[in-house]
Order: structure tokens, then C-alpha cells, then sequence
């Protein structure tokens, strides 16, 4: 398994209306209509960045831009539908702010095509607290979590950690499943023995425990933001693994520049 990182840098100059327009022609028709409905320009850039990732994942393979088909399931999940790899290349996609990433990895058998990734900056909206913005996803959330989560409700800073945590894993497995927009997160139940640990986590789903899964997590500093990301994926393994690691740290996490990454984009004709 391996993550792309892309950093959109939405203060900077490079992003030119021209640059804009030419990674346009690198995905196909139904991309460039779905990127052109966003009315806000972030939106328009992080929606094409995670439409171009998995075509550059492809060409960098020698496979050309018109061969390329990717198709979604019926809950709306992308896969790469031709040309037809064996193994499968299996990918998800995930933004939040001025970040991209796509998670993928080749995988034959039963758990092949089960990734899911999710990133987050630690944000509280504003006229919130930590605690307060708990109490409002409180409904996603089981009675054990809610219990962990009030004993930090007097350090803001690992209640926030923490809430997001639980909350990029339930994302990630869910994206994993390609179950999508609907599913319950109190489902998913996720228990920790500390704020700040970095392993040492259970997780379970309709009260019975997960097995053969694992959820690598890890977490960044970009100024005055911090980030939290989170990969699920099916394992052959009979129990659950959970770890947290400083990106720096992550083998398995490539930073790639925007212009770098574009420069590997192909046009579709």
C-alpha cells in the first residue's frame, strides 16, 4: 500500500487559469463537467487533482490516457474498469483543505479493492469548542467513545485529536467498503488506550470485532495546521492493527508537488 500527498498551494501564483485549462485535457468529459459544476475554485482543484491522480498512477504504468476507463459502483465508489490489471490496482481518493491523497495498492483474492484513506485538518468550526463540536457529532459516535472523549474534555487539544481520530477511521473502513454517504458510524466502534498513542487501538463493528484489517494512520504539521490521515485496507491477518506515525516517518507516504505531479499528467483525446 502506498499514499500520494499533494499539497494544493491555493496562496501561491502557479495556479494560473492556464494551468487550469491544460490539466482539463488529462481526464476525460464527464471529469471535466463534474469539475466545472464546483462554483468555488478550491473546489474546482482538489475535485480535478483527485481525477488526475489515478490516470498519472496508470501512466506511469505505460498505459495511455484513451485506454484508460474508470467507472464507479452503484454506491458510487471509483475503480479503474479498463484496462483490466492483474492484479487489480485498487485506489481512493480523499481532500480536505489545501491537501489531496490517493491511496492504492495491487492486491488479488477476496481483499482485493478494499482501501479507503481520509484526511483531515484538526479544525474546530468556528463559535465551537472541542467539547461543544463533540456534542454535535455525538450521534456518530458510540457510549464508550463519547466516555473516552469526556475524560480529555479539560485538554482541548487531545479531545480534538482524538475526536478526529475516531472520525478518519470510521471514514476510512467505510470508503474501504464503498459503502459511502448513509452509513451509521455508530456502527463502527473504535477504542484507544491513550489520547496520543500510536498503537494500541480495538476496533469493532455491530458490537462483534473486526478481524483482518488494518488502519495506518499518520499526522502532520503545515504551518499552523495540523492534519490527521488514515488508510483502511483488508488483510489475510486474522486480528486488526492500528498505527499512528509522524509523516516523516512513513515510508509508505510520497509528498509530490502539484507542477511535478502535472508534468506526468497525459492529455485525453
Amino acid at each position: 500500500m502506498k499514499v500520494w500527498l499533494v499539497r494544493v498551494p491555493f496562496g501561491d501564483t502557479v495556479l494560473t487559469d492556464q494551468l487550469y485549462e491544460d490539466a482539463l485535457l488529462c481526464v476525460d468529459e464527464e471529469s471535466r463537467a463534474r469539475v466545472r459544476r464546483f462554483y468555488h475554485r478550491e473546489d474546482r482543484w482538489r475535485c480535478l487533482i483527485g481525477r488526475i491522480l489515478p490516470r498519472i498512477l496508470l501512466a506511469d504504468r505505460g498505459i495511455q490516457p484513451n485506454a484508460v476507463k474508470i467507472s464507479t459502483t452503484s454506491s458510487g465508489k471509483p475503480y479503474i474498469e479498463s484496462p483490466v490489471l492483474d492484479p487489480p490496482l485498487s485506489y481512493n481518493v480523499t481532500h480536505d483543505s489545501g491537501y489531496v491523497a490517493m491511496a492504492f495498492e495491487s492486491k488479488s483474492g477476496n481483499e482485493g479493492g478494499k482501501i479507503g484513506v481520509d484526511i483531515m485538518k484538526t479544525h474546530i468550526p468556528a463559535g465551537e469548542t472541542a467539547a461543544s463540536f463533540t456534542a454535535v457529532l455525538s450521534d456518530q459516535l458510540t457510549q464508550p467513545e463519547l466516555d473516552y472523549l469526556a475524560l480529555h474534555v479539560q485538554d482541548p487539544d487531545a479531545l480534538t485529536e482524538l475526536l478526529f481520530k475516531y472520525w478518519t477511521m470510521k471514514e476510512a473502513y467505510t470508503k474501504a467498503l464503498g459503502i459511502g454517504l448513509g452509513f451509521n458510524f455508530q456502527r463502527v466502534e473504535c477504542r484507544m488506550e491513550s489520547a496520543h498513542n500510536r498503537e494500541g487501538c480495538s476496533v469493532s463493528v455491530d458490537g462483534k470485532p473486526l478481524l483482518g484489517w488494518n488502519f495506518q494512520g499518520f499526522h502532520y504539521v503545515d504551518g499552523s495546521d495540523h492534519y490527521l490521515g488514515m488508510v483502511a485496507t483488508a488483510s489475510e491477518d486474522r486480528g486488526v492493527v492500528v498505527s499512528w506515525t509522524e509523516l516523516s516517518r512513513c515510508e509508505w507516504v510520497e509528498e509530490v508537488r502539484l507542477l511535478d505531479l502535472l508534468e506526468r499528467a497525459l492529455p485525453v483525446k
